[in-house]
Formats: C-alpha cells, structure tokens, sequence
C-alpha cells in the first residue's frame, strides 16, 4: 500500500514530528559536543536504538516514542555533522 495524506491525518502530522526531532536535536547539541566521527555516530545512534528496544520489551509505547525522537535526532546528527 503506497503512503498517502491519511496516513497520519494530514501533512502536518509529519511537519510537527519533524519540529519535535529538530527540538531534540537542538537540545542534545547544547548537552553534548558534535559527533567526531562515523564510529561515534554509529555508536550514539545504536545506544539510543538499544534503549528504544528496551522500552518496547517492556510495551511503554510513550517512553518508546520519546527514544524513537532521540534515534532519529541523533541520525539528522549524524547526516549534518559526520562528513566524508
């Protein structure tokens, strides 16, 4: 089945995601530095899917969605700050 508008209600669901992964972002750098590298990319990424994991093993579907925000915060990291 090929994504559409419904899937989310409107284009605007996506709109306040993307705000909500660009807010963490913007909250991660002013806690910690810039990633140096495709390694600590890599292993920044993977803690924060590991705990996303741990958080849908026990079915906290909240405290998932809040690790799913910092996995995907860390990956726009990771495209803006690791260069080849």
């Amino acid at each position: 089945m090929a994504w559409t508008e419904d899937n989310t209600g409107s284009l605007g669901g996506i709109e306040a995601e993307c705000f909500k992964i660009a807010q963490e972002f913007m909250r991660a750098r002013k806690k910690f530095a810039p990633m140096r590298g495709p390694h600590e990319g890599y292993a920044v990424i993977l803690e924060e899917m590991d705990e996303m994991w741990d958080a849908i093993k026990t079915n906290d579907v909240t405290h998932a969605r809040k690790e799913c925000l910092q996995v995907a915060a860390m990956a726009l990291a990771f495209l803006l700050e690791v260069k080849g």
